[in-house]
């Protein structure tokens, strides 16, 4: 009966480690699956299917029903839409020659050929974050900025487009905590353009550059802290049909005064393609450099890691347990 029971036990203990085996794995890959899921997925509020919108004047906005008052403390908001256009020159959400203040939040956007516009608008009134432009012809823009100064350009996922990010004569724009991936061309293209800061963007698997500064008048903008990885997979690049050349690096800039890098905490961006020693250097007549570059060493998250790491010593330590038994 003893020995009955010995091998009872060590089967269980052989089902309950098996299990939990199984159980890790599922988890991880389960993780995994959430992580590149994230960047579709990222609106947990319900959201509505919209027609495109097109806002010309500030009486727009009442017109269709868009919540605020235009005001800084309460700007206009256009959120939580699932908007789909297609053909050439599209635009799911277009706004141009208005005063208000006005956020566009939230949105779920699958473009022919752009995704958002904003144009011709007072300086300093629009904030353009947590949006999800995806192209569906790899061609146009997700998020296209023009002719203002002053805006907010954040925690946005673009994919597929022809560029991700397009700044036309505009000005002093934070562009910060973007994820833009997969762009025919270049994943930011500053065109004519200047004081607009670059920090803090993933920028990954676009054809061409991941950001280029284009333009005789594209000056003073800084670029830091971004993550640059697997851009520049040709040999040579083009960039609007009208500037090309060998490819060399995974940025570009012919204007002048940038900076890629932040002095004061001796800081640049993480390249993935960098040799690990000296500056990285910037493809373009303006012969920009990094200074302080960094090797880009991981997409693996950390919170994905801290959740292994701790599965994997709760088994070892369950393991044990049933060891003693």
């Amino acid at each position: 009966m003893s020995h009955s029971k010995e091998l009872i036990n060590l089967k269980e203990k052989k089902i309950i480690i098996s299990f939990l085996l199984l159980l890790f794995v599922s988890f991880t890959f389960k993780l995994s699956e959430i992580e590149i899921r994230s960047d579709t997925d990222r609106i947990q509020t319900p959201i509505l299917t919209s027609d495109p919108i097109e806002i010309g004047s500030d009486s727009d906005f009442d017109t269709n029903g868009i919540l605020g008052e235009g005001t800084e403390e309460s700007p206009y908001i256009i959120e939580n839409l699932k908007i789909k256009t297609s053909g050439y020159f599209s635009r799911a959400i277009y706004i141009h020659d208005t005063t208000s203040h006005f956020v566009i939040r939230n949105c779920i956007i699958e473009h022919g050929y752009f995704g958002i516009w904003v144009s011709d608008v007072t300086d300093y009134t629009p904030q353009i974050f947590n949006n999800t432009c995806v192209g569906t012809t790899n061609e146009g823009i997700g998020i296209v900025v023009a002719d203002f100064n002053g805006g907010v350009i954040t925690e946005n996922t673009c994919m597929n487009s022809g560029q991700g990010i397009r700044t036309i004569y505009a000005n002093f724009i934070s562009i910060s905590e973007n994820k833009i991936s997969n762009c025919v061309f270049q994943g930011i293209n500053i065109h004519h353009s200047h004081f607009n800061n670059i920090t803090y963007n993933v920028i990954k698997n676009c054809t061409d550059f991941s950001v280029a500064l284009v333009g005789s008048i594209t000056f003073n903008n800084s670029v830091h802290h971004n993550n640059f990885i697997n851009n520049a997979k040709k040999e040579t690049y083009n960039i609007d049909g009208e500037l090309s050349g060998l490819m060399t690096s995974q940025a570009y800039d012919d204007g002048f005064l940038n900076t890629w890098y932040e002095e004061k905490t001796k800081t640049g961006n993480q390249w993935s393609d960098y040799s690990g020693e000296g500056p990285y250097t910037i493809d373009g007549s303006a012969l920009s450099v990094d200074k302080y570059p960094n090797k880009v060493e991981t997409e693996r998250s950390s919170l994905n890691l801290g959740i292994e790491v701790t599965s994997l010593i709760s088994l070892l330590s369950l393991s044990a347990l049933l060891r003693r038994r």
